[in-house]
């Protein structure tokens, strides 16, 4: 979403020298869910090559039975408006590390919820099967690009200057149910200390 205006100042007949300021005005909302899947596979004493190249079926259903997982998703949003030259955004980044079983994870239905962007529901259908660690941190960026422009006939300048600022906030842990709570409410400061 935007809009475009202009102020212009006119001269004192045609062709005489003239000023303008150009200005805009925007604002949007955007945000991005990265996943990744880290398995690890503890092999026993008694793991036998031969047992494994013989049935591979059998042998990898044993072993994953005691395979460990991690995911680890990265959740930012941030939305953002500039007007008049002025503007900036504030977006926030949840990070969810989940640990556990294969098997006990694979059944919860909780990789589906993820698939769909419903962290939340994922963490509820885990219940107390997994580790779950998740911190959420704030990012704030103010900007400006304010620029003059002075016009007499066919010669003209322009100056400008540029600013931005990046303030990031401290890292938050966050227990279960502050997560649970941030996702299921959408009210991405539920439960999560200023």
């Amino acid at each position: 979403m935007g809009a475009n205006v202009g102020l212009g100042v006119p001269s004192q007949g045609k062709g005489g020298p003239s000023a303008s300021l150009p200005t805009s005005a925007s604002a949007g909302v955007e945000g991005s869910l990265k996943v990744e899947l880290e398995q690890s596979i503890d092999l026993s004493g008694n793991f036998n090559l031969d047992d494994f190249l013989r049935d591979p079926k059998s042998a990898a259903q044993q072993l994953g039975q005691s395979s460990e997982v991690k995911v680890t998703l990265t959740d930012s949003r941030q939305g953002s408006a500039q007007a008049l030259g002025l503007g900036g955004s504030m977006g926030r980044e949840v990070n969810v590390e989940i640990s556990g079983n294969l098997e006990d994870i694979a059944n919860s239905g909780a990789f589906t919820s993820i698939a769909n962007g419903d962290v939340g529901q994922a963490v509820t259908q885990l219940g107390g099967k997994v580790d779950i660690k998740a911190t959420v941190q704030d990012k704030t960026t103010v900007n400006g690009d304010i620029g003059v422009g002075v016009h007499a006939g066919v010669v003209g300048a322009e100056v400008g200057v540029t600013t931005e600022r990046t303030q990031v906030g401290e890292e938050h842990e966050l227990t279960t149910a502050q997560l649970v709570e941030l996702y299921l409410t959408q009210r991405w400061s539920a439960g999560v200390a200023g």
